[in-house]
């Protein structure tokens, strides 16, 4: 299910932090205007920060839980050329952040069938939204089965792994399987395809009907879909959380029509028409006329640009987030997305 973004340009300050791994930090958040953020587990908060004239926006999955009440906590992984985390690994208690809202795709359903599994596969930081997620299906979800196969370097690099221990201590629904490639036993140590179609097996994975969660390194990613497909797992029945961002590492096609065409835009109540043609995207012309909208990645991976289309067609030049079914509802991403065959509305709220 998504939830669309909250209020733009939110204060929020640091409340707690810790770090459980080397790494890898968890900050404690809270808004300064008091006011409760909405999220769906496993769904991310977007962070902005001004550096000269340019603004850089940055994307955090929440850790916490809002069925268990918990305040808001963010897992950071520190990247040697990511310039946002270490600008976050200098914070301290009681610095602040400007948020742009909440979003996501990567969460639970809306409506679960009684014949339903949850199967996570989450390898590193990759565990943080499927932390989110577990946590909370195992309240809301108490009959079903949740599969975990968790992959990291060795035990004392594993995040949550004593928390995760007692979720599935106190859980019988819950099955962790831990792997750590630094195990003697190379058949039990990394996760490959073969290794994965065994474990399929052992937990008896109900292709039809069970849901698949993916989240880790961009490999790790493409093995574990490529293995999916390979069972005969339907896209519909993946989700994907991307943690990467490359936007100018790759290019796309060219839209079916290059002519301007008027895209009209109402941004909670507020109307703003723009005039887009290619090479610019809807995302870029609406930043160059000074009108902010929801963005993140600016590559069609993280979903944070949706928008629903109320007339007209919309062409995406890629599309790593949405399913079939988010398109059947008029859902497109402004950040690739270009107005084609005539003028186009869309609706972000």
């Amino acid at each position: 299910m998504y939830i669309e973004q909250s209020a733009p340009y939110q204060k929020l300050v640091i409340t707690d932090l810790s770090e459980p791994v080397k790494d890898f930090r968890l900050f404690e958040l809270k808004p300064l205007n008091g006011e409760e953020i909405s999220y769906q587990a496993g769904q991310y908060i977007t962070f902005t920060e001004h550096t000269g004239q340019q603004e850089v926006r940055r994307s955090y999955s929440m850790t916490s839980s809002p069925l268990l009440n918990e305040p808001m906590t963010i897992g950071v992984k520190r990247l040697e050329n990511g310039s946002f985390s270490r600008l976050l690994f200098r914070l301290k208690k009681g610095n602040v952040l400007t948020s742009t809202g909440t979003g996501g795709f990567f969460s639970l359903p809306e409506k679960v069938p009684v014949r339903q599994q949850f199967f996570f596969l989450a390898a590193g930081a990759g565990i943080t939204p499927v932390f989110s997620i577990i946590k909370t299906a195992c309240v809301s979800y108490p009959n079903i089965s949740i599969v975990l196969i968790y992959s990291n370097h060795s035990p004392r690099q594993t995040a949550f792994l004593k928390e995760l221990k007692s979720l599935e201590e106190n859980n019988s629904n819950l099955k962790i399987t831990f792997l750590f490639s630094d195990n003697p036993d190379l058949n039990r140590a990394r996760l490959n395809t073969e290794f994965l179609f065994r474990l399929l097996n052992e937990y008896h994975a109900d292709i039809p009907n069970a849901l698949f969660y993916l989240c880790g390194p961009e490999a790790y990613m493409r093995m574990c879909l490529f293995t999916l497909r390979e069972a005969g797992i339907a896209d519909e029945r993946i989700r994907k959380e991307n943690f990467i961002v490359r936007k100018k590492e790759i290019t796309y096609n060219k839209p079916p029509d290059e002519r301007p065409h008027e895209v009209i835009i109402n941004v909670n109540g507020k109307m703003t028409a723009l005039v887009v043609q290619y090479p610019l995207s809807i995302l870029e012309t609406a930043k160059r006329s000074g009108l902010s909208l929801p963005y993140s990645c600016e590559s069609g991976i993280c979903g944070n640009c949706v928008a629903r289309c109320i007339s007209g067609a919309v062409w995406m030049a890629n599309n790593e987030v949405l399913t079939d079914m988010d398109l059947k509802e008029k859902l497109v991403l402004t950040c690739t997305g270009y107005p084609v065959y005539g003028d186009v509305f869309l609706k972000i709220n």
